[in-house]
Parts: C-alpha cells; structure tokens; sequence
C-alpha cells in the first residue's frame, strides 16, 4: 500500500502533468505520414485486442472532429446496405469492454494499493489541472461547437489527446503498480490523434488541431482569427474563453450598436461590446458621468429606450479598467445607484458599505 509519497514521487507528478498537458494541447499542420498512419494503425489494433475485440481492417482518415462525427453518422446509416460488417456503432462495446475488462482492473488495483491521501494528492495536481486545462478549455468548446451543428454524434467516440486528464492519472502509477500496462496503447494512441470513432472491423481517425491559440488564463482567445482550428477549416472562434461567431473576430467594425444590444446571450453581448469598443459605445448613447471614485466612473443615459422595448429610462453603467489587463469595460448596474462603488459591490452582491476589498484582481 503507497501511503505517502516521496519527494522524488512529489517532482514526477509535476513531470507527468507537463507531460500530458503537452499533449492535450498539442497541434499538427499536415496530415499523417504513411509512416505515422501505419503506426497508429498498430496502436488502433493493440487497443482493440486488449478490450477483447477484434481489430479493424478499415481506417478512415478525417481531418475534424466535425467531419468524424459526419462520418460516423454516415457509417451508421449506411451499415445495412453496404458495409454488412460495419453494424451500429460500437463504441459503446468497446467502452464496456475496456470498463469490463481494463479499466475495472486499472482502477481496482489503483484503489486497493494507493492510500486515499496519495490518491487525492495525485488527483488534484494531476488529473485536475490537466482537467481545467484541456478538457474545460479546449475539449468543452470543441464538443460545443460540434455539438450545436450535427448533435448527439458528438458523444459516441473517444477524444485522443483530449482524454489527457485521466490517462495522466493513471500514467502516474504505471512504474509502481504496473497496472498501467493494459492502458499503454491507449496512451501512446491518444498522444498521437484527436478525436476517433472505432465501429465493428471500422474505425475513424481524426488529427489534432493545427491551431491553437490561448489567453494568459489558457482560455480559448485570439483577436485576429480562430483560436482553434482543423486542417479541414472548421474552427472555433472565441475571446478569452467565449464562443463567439467569426465576424465578431474578424470584422469587429461591422458591429452595429443595435446587434450588441439585441443579443440575447449576456456573454457574447460582453465581447461584442469590447470589440465596439466601451468608450465609442457610451459616446454613442451620449452617457455622462454622474460620479467617479477610485472603483470606476458611473455614467448614465436615457438612450437604451429607444434601442430596447422595455428598457429603463435611465441606463446606467459602471466603468471600470481590469488592473491585470488595463482592459476597460462597463458593468451594467441598477439604475438608482449613486456611486460607482455602490455599482461594482452590486455586481458582486454585496452593500456598498460592506465592500472593502484588499486588492483587486
């Protein structure tokens, strides 16, 4: 039983996370070798044969997770007509047979050998963090995307470098416990392509993104184009972590004030008002400054009404500058507020009284 860890097991996890975080953030901009097909092909086989399933004579090479999941819909509505073998999609077999038989045994003998504290210890730093990193960032708004166009696909395949975070888990205990052993052509699978759909003797392969690019807080972000994108085109484009569409990216001067404020996600509002730009979008409701403290400048206008049914006659608004970023944006606040103080402790939901914050971040 590992009850503890030692020093040199405390500097290994801080290597398999950089590992691992390297690989579910990696990118290619070409598409796969015949060498690197070939190799794949092998790991796709082992990967089978360890489930107990037999291994696939067919691979189909696709350079997105949406062509993957057009693909495999494809397969699955053709399977009686054409390709008599390639019955209904069998990753649910596959995924029981890996539980049943792999991934049953992996987690048993992980749990009966490893103390719950070296357990927790190794989860947070590892698992997690790769987790926030990979899964929340990136596999979230991939699977997003994916889903909002072609629907439930998106959730019949496995994720390739985005199953980084719990095959990092698991990789930790490889040289003291062995039972790593039966995952290992899955990890070294998963370090190589993206997202793949196995079917019955068929199995769709799809490469990692060839871009990706991230703010300082590893969200999705680029202002001149996708934050993340395919060899085949189809990419995400996104501002510090929201999905937004393209030409809010890259043709922000065609933001029309009545489009910002007519958009009914909060989220993507807040881009669109960033990228309009704050200060050109006060000026353009002729805001004037009511009051200004060391929290922000409150302003005010009576210009909402007449780009909103419903709206307040009086719109006021908060100014305020992101100390971390010196990004300026306003903070929409009741409109009988007095101070700007009053209006950010409102955002936070906090009595202009009570809020006395030591730094801010």
């Amino acid at each position: 039983m590992i009850t503890e860890l030692t020093k040199e097991d405390e500097e290994r996890i801080v290597t398999i996370r950089d590992r691992w975080l390297r690989i579910g953030l990696s990118i290619r901009d070409s598409e796969y070798t015949d060498v690197e097909k070939k190799e794949i092909k092998l790991l796709v086989s082992q990967a089978y044969e360890i489930a107990g399933l037999k291994s696939p004579n067919i691979f189909i090479w696709l350079n997105s997770p949406m062509a993957g999941c057009i693909g495999s819909y494809m397969l699955a509505q053709v399977r009686d007509q054409v390709w008599d073998q390639v019955r209904a999609q069998v990753w649910d077999q596959v995924r029981d047979q890996v539980r049943d038989q792999v991934w049953d045994q992996v987690r048993d003998q992980v749990w009966d050998q490893v103390g719950a504290q070296v357990r927790d210890q190794v989860w947070a730093q590892v698992r997690d963090q790769v987790w926030d990193q990979v899964w929340d960032q990136v596999w979230d708004q991939v699977w997003a995307q994916v889903r909002d166009q072609v629907g439930a696909q998106v959730g019949k395949c496995g994720y390739g470098l985005h199953d980084s975070n719990w095959l990092a888990f698991y990789d930790y205990f490889s040289p003291k416990l062995g039972c790593v052993e039966k995952l290992r052509s899955l990890m070294q699978l998963s370090s190589k392509i993206g997202w793949w759909w196995p079917f019955k003797n068929c199995v769709i392969i799809t490469p990692p993104p060839s871009i990706l690019i991230m703010d300082d807080r590893n969200r999705l972000h680029s202002e001149v184009g996708p934050a993340l994108s395919y060899l085949d085109g189809f990419s995400i484009y996104a501002w510090h972590g929201v999905r937004v569409g393209k030409e809010i990216i890259e043709h922000p001067e065609n933001i029309k004030i009545d489009d910002v404020l007519k958009e009914g996600n909060q989220e993507i509002r807040r881009v669109m008002l960033e990228r309009y730009g704050w200060d050109k979008f006060l000026d353009e409701l002729n805001a004037t400054v009511e009051y200004e403290d060391k929290y922000g400048k409150l302003l005010a206008t009576d210009k909402m009404k007449y780009y909103l049914d419903g709206e307040d006659e009086i719109a006021k608004f908060v100014l305020v500058k992101d100390p971390s970023t010196d990004r300026r944006y306003a903070l929409r606040v009741p409109p009988n507020t007095k101070t700007a103080k009053e209006g950010v402790a409102w955002t936070f939901e906090e009595e202009e009284k009570d809020y006395n914050p030591i730094q801010e971040t």
